[in-house]
């Protein structure tokens, strides 16, 4: 497949939400929308799709399938971008040749930092992918194409395990020798009030499996226990979100692949 040299941003929506993107960017967009069909009239650098289905996963390996452009945004329908997000992309990408993966940063609408950010550009490695969120990610599709990489479709939104999907995207991506920097630079804006993870039973099981499927057996045993002290809002509670990490684990593997 041919690609162009240039940015898409892939987008997933769904129940007829249009994405706000649209009222403040322009440029390649690939738009996933599920469950109901969105009537929508395509601007002519907006391919539109609709699907019957459900899966924040799904959806995301929908768009990188039918996206023409070499250079991949991820994106949800409650973000938008800085109004050079293509050439500050282009840019990044040009400076440092050998990165088939940039971590942007997220800003809120009023222009504060969405989380803790360095000051300058490094390569991550598979404990600095955890901090992550879906929408910092820009990746190079050849690259990905190339080694077969796919969002895991029993993480994220509307499948098994509700969250992860874009660590173990990333987890995948290094152990298939791909690099990933983070870049220093503001790209995308998000609502800060309308995400973040919220700490409860749901966000310790699904961690069990994340922390499995990322890495193994031995490493997420230790993981289980430090994270399960560290995340109990009370430490009394340590042992009940340490077995709901267990649970998350030993319900992945009835899952299976």
């Amino acid at each position: 497949m041919s690609l162009n040299n240039n940015v898409c941003v892939l987008l997933s929506t769904m129940d007829n939400k249009v994405p706000l993107f649209f009222s403040k960017n322009n440029g390649n967009t690939v738009v996933i929308n599920q469950t109901k069909d969105l009537d929508f009239t395509d601007p002519n650098n907006i391919t539109f799709y609709n699907f019957n289905e459900k899966g924040l996963s799904k959806s995301r390996n929908r768009a990188i399938s039918l996206a023409n452009d070499k250079y991949c945004c991820i994106a949800d329908n409650d973000v938008y971008y800085v109004s050079d997000y293509k050439e500050k992309i282009l840019n990044f990408f040009n400076t440092i040749p050998d990165a088939d993966i940039l971590v942007f940063q997220i800003y809120t609408p009023e222009g504060s930092p969405y989380k803790a950010y360095k000051d300058h550009i490094y390569k991550m490695n598979k404990f600095s992918i955890m901090k992550v969120s879906s929408v910092e990610i820009v990746f190079n599709k050849e690259s990905v194409l190339n080694k077969n990489i796919s969002f895991d479709e029993r993480f994220g939104l509307g499948s098994f395990f509700k969250s992860g999907e874009e660590n173990i995207f990333l987890s995948d991506c290094l152990k298939s020798g791909l690099n990933i920097y983070a870049v220093n630079q503001k790209l995308v804006f998000h609502p800060l009030e309308s995400s973040g993870k919220i700490i409860n039973d749901k966000f310790f099981y699904d961690r069990g499996a994340v922390f499995f499927r990322i890495y193994g057996f031995l490493m997420a045993n230790l993981l289980y226990i430090y994270f399960s002290y560290r995340k109990s809002s009370k430490k009394r509670y340590f042992l009940s979100n340490l077995f709901l990490m267990y649970k998350g684990l030993f319900n992945y593997l009835k899952v299976g692949k």
